[in-house]
């Protein structure tokens, strides 16, 4: 059997896939939308604030803008990891949780109000995959970072 070692480098990896997940989450469908009239509208990440308001509406593209910076993050934690490991992993720690308070806001989020008419339900409103996938996503980034932060400090008390 293989012996097999998860170190920073390996967690900073990881946590990179965590927030690829997250970007792939915010073009899947955040909101499904099933009218007794009008059958089932499927809502994506993207184009969510078209048909919707309130700020709950841009959180798939702030979702995205936050995994974006966390792969930026560690794109240069990975080039230079002596000197940034620690700080890397308090930011993507702090972004990850973040995209994760957001996401659950978003399945608490009443999105189009009352749908029912007279007691009658007219339509149902459910969260769509997106939304989920990317609570995944980021709980992946945070848990490793969390990882990744321990062996950096770690290593920082070893050199002293």
């Amino acid at each position: 059997m293989a012996n097999f070692k998860l170190d920073a480098k390996m967690m900073g990896l990881l946590t990179f896939i965590g927030s690829v997940i997250v970007i792939v989450a915010a073009f899947l469908t955040w909101i499904t939308y099933e009218g007794v009239l009008t059958g089932t509208t499927n809502y994506g990440g993207m184009n969510l604030g078209d048909y919707t308001d309130g700020w709950q509406a841009n959180i798939p593209l702030i979702s995205l803008i936050l995994a974006v910076i966390m792969i930026v993050v560690e794109i240069v934690d990975y080039m230079k990891p002596e000197m940034l490991a620690k700080y890397v992993s308090i930011i993507v720690f702090v972004l990850s949780l973040v995209i994760l308070v957001l996401g659950i806001l978003f399945i608490t989020w009443d999105i189009f109000g009352t749908l029912a008419t007279a007691g009658i339900t007219v339509a149902e409103v459910k969260v769509g995959m997106g939304c989920y996938v990317a609570i995944i996503g980021a709980a992946i980034s945070l848990i490793l970072s969390v990882g990744q932060a321990f062996e950096a400090f770690k290593k920082l008390a070893n050199k002293n």
